[in-house]
């Protein structure tokens, strides 16, 4: 019978390609904001001693779930944040990893209506 997917080398589905990682948003980002590789590098070292590693592998579940999705990571609209934290909270994430997830996701993408998208979403102080 036929394949109904083309496969890619030793068998496995393509991939989509890889996201960029959540300091290249904030690289962009900052660029926007016209500003220097200086102001940008020295916001990002006191970004990764806060956050690190941590924020960037929640980003990059984020990420890969808003390219399969065809939506924008950093500019995409709120409801598409709440509907990726029922999709964790569906697949039993605890509501303390859902907020780590909306604090993430907050540090990079884009103030809506004036506000970090994570003000729309209420978690609990820890």
């Amino acid at each position: 019978g036929r394949q109904a997917h083309s496969t890619g080398s030793h068998g496995q589905l393509p991939r989509h390609s890889p996201t960029p990682s959540r300091v290249a948003y904030l690289r962009k980002r900052f660029s926007a904001k016209r500003l220097s590789q200086q102001a940008s590098d020295l916001l990002l070292a006191s970004w990764r001693q806060k956050s690190g590693k941590t924020y960037d592998s929640l980003f990059s579940k984020w990420s890969s779930w808003c390219t399969e999705r065809d939506i924008d990571p950093i500019s995409g609209d709120v409801s598409s944040v709440i509907n990726f934290l029922a999709d964790l909270y569906h697949l039993g994430y605890q509501h303390r990893s859902l907020c780590a997830y909306r604090s993430a996701i907050s540090s990079v993408h884009e103030n809506i209506d004036g506000h970090p998208v994570g003000s729309h979403l209420w978690c609990p102080a820890s």
